[in-house]
């Protein structure tokens, strides 16, 4: 069987605020195809990580590469991201917000509205202002605007934080659906153990900035008896396997 393309990768990327250092030396590889469990506690480095991965932020020093390309201007198009809160228009409906998200892409149509709009399970919901909306549906409605574009590799920053168990079974159920039908490359982050062991293909743990460990889910839940739980806090600790 053909080895999966590696389609992000990142060298020694370090960033720092002053003397502040929010990521130290992070090397990463991500392949086509995975769902990529990002995971660590709060001010651990991911959202900054993310930042760098779709140039919202400069690296120190390190380098991105994306689809094999370290010219990342054009490479970056084939990214879409949900990076802390949906940047959402409250006083709009849900296809008005779509229709400046496409506009500002030059995606010609209306067609991929209809498209993403029913890929996020919204189609009845198109014409209600999003300030009547759950927090489940804010979520649906900033991941549609990500990938209205078909991006190749969808980046997610924490996106089942605040919602109910439906909506966090909904989001498992959405995630696994874009990677495996939609063929998009998922990266998320978060901190909740349980979600990620249920959802992603391959875990890295970050802590202080840097990436402490990666492994398979398989390959985790072979090897520890309690998970990812298990895995998680062994890293945290510093110890090291076999």
């Amino acid at each position: 069987m053909k080895e999966p393309e590696k389609i992000l990768e990142a060298k020694d990327i370090c960033k720092a605020y002053g003397k502040n250092m929010v990521l130290n030396q992070v090397n990463l590889t991500i392949k086509a195809g995975e769902i990529y469990g990002l995971v660590g506690e709060n001010g651990a480095g991911k959202s900054s990580l993310m930042k760098v991965i779709t140039g919202l932020t400069k690296p120190t020093s390190g380098e991105i590469s994306l689809f094999g390309k370290k010219n990342l201007e054009d490479e970056r198009n084939k990214i879409g991201c949900l990076i802390e809160n949906p940047a959402l228009y409250m006083d709009m409906t849900a296809r008005q917000n779509l229709e400046i998200q496409r506009t500002q892409r030059g995606i010609p149509g209306k067609s991929s509205i209809d498209e993403v709009l029913e890929i996020m399970d919204l189609k009845d919901a198109g014409n209600k202002r999003v300030k009547a909306f759950s927090l489940g549906m804010k979520q649906r409605l900033g991941i549609a605007r990500a990938i209205i574009h078909r991006p190749e590799i969808l980046l997610l920053d924490e996106p089942i934080n605040g919602l109910d168990p439906m909506g966090i079974k909904e989001m498992r159920e959405l995630f696994c659906s874009l990677a495996h039908e939609q063929n998009m490359t998922v990266i998320i982050s978060s901190h909740i153990l349980s979600e990620l062991e249920n959802t992603a293909d391959y875990i890295g743990i970050i802590a202080n900035g840097q990436i402490q460990r990666e492994a398979a889910i398989k390959d985790i839940q072979e090897n520890f008896p309690s998970g990812l739980e298990e895995y998680f806090f062994e890293a945290m600790r510093g110890d090291k396997t076999e």
